[in-house]
């Protein structure tokens, strides 16, 4: 079939794509979005303090948010390489580029709404029941939010314009679409143990690129002190090649991955 695009086509692809999410990983999610439940009810039967504050609650979201994202591919498209397994992909009625936009939606926006929405239900459930839960709303006194707030206003006053809460905002969501594009991609080489093999990659990755950086670190250290004593406004600069560094270096794994699955043979 050729690349070739058909709304409606995609739209039925998009809806079987989405029945395989809840069959085939929506029990995940879920466990996902009640392991909190679970933490307060160990902390209950210990007997050992549970009263978790807002920004504990936030980073606990974020860490099952990443583990969900990157389980996603692995077992919603496991079959996308798979010899035999992968023909029924292979032979669906649908073009290469909207399979891949299926497979992008899914993994980039569908998963982790199922999870944010599931998560920020239990942490109200948990916040209607102060004895046994939460003592208050995710988002009353988090000191997560209020150093955010601190840390722009501190920019401000120091007359950077771009690095404010957009930016910072921004650099999360470069940053979650990087590593869920990466497990996408290594989704389509590794066939067996696919997210293990996948994490040891990303370990292995991140061994090389330190060792590459250690002997520029002095270096980078003394430009960045620089900045900051003689033209702390050239953060401003920096904060913007940051992010368009971060889109290319995105975009460039979203175009690999996409010709990935173009050539990949059964």
């Amino acid at each position: 079939m050729n690349n070739t695009f058909d709304f409606q086509r995609f739209g039925m692809l998009l809806k079987k794509d989405f029945r395989s999410t809840i069959k085939q990983y929506g029990t995940s999610i879920l466990v996902f979005i009640l392991l909190p439940i679970l933490m307060m009810a160990i902390s209950l039967a210990l007997h050992r303090p549970h009263n978790w504050g807002p920004e504990l609650r936030v980073m606990l979201m974020g860490f099952f948010l990443a583990g969900v994202m990157s389980i996603a591919p692995s077992k919603i498209f496991h079959n996308v390489n798979r010899g035999n397994a992968g023909i029924y992909f292979a032979t669906l009625p649908a073009s290469k580029l909207e399979k891949y936009m299926s497979m992008m939606i899914i993994c980039l926006i569908i998963v982790p709404i199922l999870y944010l929405v599931g998560a920020v239900a239990v942490d109200m459930l948990l916040s209607l029941s102060p004895r046994y839960g939460f003592d208050c709303w995710l988002w009353e006194s988090n000191p997560i939010w209020e150093g955010l707030l601190a840390s722009t206003s501190e920019a401000k006053e120091l007359g950077l314009q771009h690095w404010n809460m957009g930016t910072m905002v921004h650099f999360a969501v470069i940053s979650y679409i990087s590593t869920a594009l990466f497990f996408m991609l290594t989704n389509t080489y590794y066939k067996k143990n696919k997210w293990v093999m996948s994490i040891l990659t990303l370990i292995a990755l991140n061994f090389i690129v330190t060792l590459i950086e250690i002997p520029f670190m002095g270096d980078v250290s003394t430009f960045v002190k620089n900045i900051f004593q003689n033209d702390i406004n050239k953060i401003d600069v920096l904060s913007i090649w940051m992010q368009i560094i971060d889109w290319v270096f995105n975009i460039g794994i979203a175009v690999w991955l996409y010709f990935r699955l173009k050539k990949i043979t059964y």
